[in-house]
C-alpha cells in the first residue's frame, strides 16, 4: 500500500512565527543599539562645529594678512558677533552662531586670537591663532588647528604662559587626540 504524502502545508505554525518575530526584533535591537541614532547626530553636529571653526578662523586669518592685525573683540570682551566690524564681511559671509566666541589677545607685540564653541560631550572646540606657539601649550603643532579642551578652557583674556584661556587645562587636538599641555 503506498501512502499518500501530498499534505497541503496552510503556512506556519504559532510557535514558528513566535520564533521568528523574537529573532527579528532580537536583530532589529541590536542593530538600534549599535548605530544608536542619537550619537550619530552627535557627531555629525561636531563635525560640522569642526569644520565651521576651521572656516571662520581660515577668514579671520585672511582678515589678518589684508588688514595687518585682527578684527577687534569688543572692549576685550568675548564677542559673539564680530561681523559687526564691516571690514570682516569681505572675508567671512556670516558668523556661524551666537555659541561661537571670539576673542582677541594681545602680548607685547603679538596678537593672536581664539574662537570656541561647545560640543556634544560639553567639552570645548577652539582654534588659538598659529603665530606664537607658546600661546598653545609650547608646542607649534597645537596652534592653528582645533583643539578639543575641558569645558573651563573657554577663549578669554586669561592667558597666562602657554595657554590661552585654558586656565592650565589639558587641550588636545580634536582630530588625532594628542595632548597640547
Amino acid at each position: 500500500m503506498v501512502k499518500n504524502y501530498n499534505y497541503k502545508n496552510q503556512g506556519l505554525t504559532l510557535v514558528e512565527l513566535l520564533l521568528v518575530i523574537s529573532i527579528i526584533g532580537i536583530l532589529a535591537g541590536i542593530t538600534v543599539a549599535v548605530i544608536n541614532p542619537t550619537k550619530q547626530r552627535e557627531r555629525a553636529q561636531d563635525g560640522v562645529k569642526i569644520s565651521n571653526l576651521q572656516n571662520v578662523a581660515a577668514a579671520i586669518e585672511a582678515y589678518y594678512a589684508g588688514e595687518g592685525k585682527y578684527p577687534v573683540s569688543s572692549a576685550g570682551v568675548p564677542d559673539t558677533n564680530v561681523l559687526v566690524n564691516p571690514m570682516l564681511s569681505t572675508y567671512l559671509n556670516s558668523w556661524p552662531g551666537s555659541q561661537y566666541v571670539y576673542y582677541t589677545m594681545t602680548e607685547g607685540n603679538i596678537n593672536f586670537f581664539c574662537v570656541g564653541v561647545l560640543n556634544s560631550q560639553s567639552r570645548l572646540y577652539k582654534f588659538v591663532s598659529p603665530h606664537n606657539a607658546s600661546y598653545t601649550g609650547g608646542k607649534p603643532e597645537c596652534g592653528g588647528v582645533v583643539l578639543d579642551c575641558p569645558i573651563a578652557a573657554t577663549c578669554n583674556g586669561s592667558a597666562t604662559g602657554n595657554d590661552l584661556g585654558a586656565g592650565g587645562q589639558v587641550c588636545n587636538l580634536a582630530s588625532t587626540g594628542a595632548s597640547c599641555l
